[in-house]
């Protein structure tokens, strides 16, 4: 019955077009690439296809039945969908998404050009692995990879067929750094709270900071992930907490929060290693969680270390308090070099974008 319901639900909510898609120079694949190709393209500069049935374009639905029948629909579809448009640049920021790099197949005619929006772990490299050894004349690939920094690319680029290039995060490169006086003596703790182990671990970590920041007289702030009301369950594990809880509303605002606070700390979070890539301090404590750098770090380095008593979060966070700035600086962007490069204003992205609509 629930099924039913959903499916139902789905259906009342797609969006039915009669027109033919408008022929573009960028095609976006899937809408919830949207936020990341707006800071790179002029708004509605580009056409969408959409991938989860958000939207239902009639007249490439009957020319394809009435051309290709019910056979394959979906793959005609879709043929038919990038014909009509006939795009430059098919570009995503899904960028885990196996379905997109088998377009250049699909559709030849277009650049393809994959932009990572996240830090990752091995799932979609181990999915990319055993596709290829089952497809072997159909491997994975696209022309151009956008990827956050030296260690995914080495690792992808055993995987996919493309030209890697490092282009850090961007929205992260689109937000600038606001010129604001930051909060003497405070921390950030930017939650990774996507699961209940990463929730637990969040809540442990807190329990230290609420207790050093009190000690130390810190202004500590909790920042939750967008849609995330964590503030019942802080209530019920961290009894009379004296910190600020903040909801981020949307990426934007969560880089003007985070260039209000002088130290951000986290377990493991694409937003804090986009802080250290903007030079804030950052203290990281599940810095080896994933393996793509668990098989590159010791379990203690510069700005991270495990945790486990108020005296080791202590040590480390003083630690990193007490480098200068010169030396906080050089850490700071040698790794964001290999974790998360830091490209304001996405001048290496927008370069070959425009060159390739130039078609040079």
């Amino acid at each position: 019955m629930n099924k039913l319901i959903n499916f139902l639900s789905l259906i009342i909510k797609i969006k039915f077009y009669f027109r033919e898609p408008k022929k573009s120079n960028i095609l976006v694949y899937d809408k919830k690439s949207c936020l990341f190709a707006d800071a790179l393209f002029k708004k509605n500069n580009y056409t969408t296809y959409d991938i989860r049935l958000e939207s239902v374009n009639i007249n490439i639905l009957v020319r394809t039945i009435l051309t290709k029948g019910i056979k394959k629909f979906f793959l005609e579809y879709k043929k038919l969908f990038f014909k009509i448009v006939n795009p430059k640049i098919v570009y995503t920021s899904i960028d885990n998404n196996p379905g997109f790099y088998k377009l250049k197949y699909l559709h030849k005619n277009a650049i393809y050009i994959s932009d990572q929006n996240g830090i990752r772990d091995n799932f979609f490299l181990n999915y990319c692995i055993k596709h290829n050894k089952k497809h072997k004349h159909n491997k994975l690939k696209c022309d151009y990879t956008f990827v956050l920094g030296k260690n995914y690319k080495s690792k992808l680029n055993r995987v996919i067929k493309s030209k890697l290039l490092i282009g850090g995060n961007t929205l992260n490169n689109y937000y600038p750094n606001l010129n604001v006086k930051k909060i003497n003596k405070s921390i950030l703790f930017i939650s990774s709270g996507l699961t209940e182990e990463y929730l637990k671990k969040d809540l442990e970590i807190l329990k230290y900071l609420a207790h050093f920041s009190k000690n130390f007289s810190y202004k500590l702030a909790f920042l939750t992930r967008p849609g995330k009301n964590m503030k019942k369950i802080i209530e019920q594990k961290i009894p009379n907490y004296k910190f600020k809880i903040i909801e981020s509303k949307n990426r934007k605002n969560s880089y003007t929060i985070l260039n209000k606070y002088k130290t951000c700390v986290f377990h493991h979070s694409t937003l804090g290693y986009e802080a250290l890539a903007r030079g804030f301090r950052c203290v990281c404590f599940g810095h080896v969680l994933f393996s793509h750098h668990a098989d590159k770090y010791m379990n203690k380095g510069p700005f991270w270390g495990p945790i486990k008593s108020i005296n080791d979060f202590k040590k480390l966070f003083l630690k990193i308090e007490n480098y200068s700035d010169k030396k906080w600086k050089k850490i700071s962007k040698y790794y964001s070099n290999e974790i998360l490069f830091f490209d304001p204003g996405n001048k290496k992205k927008n370069i070959l974008i425009d060159r390739i609509i130039r078609n040079k």
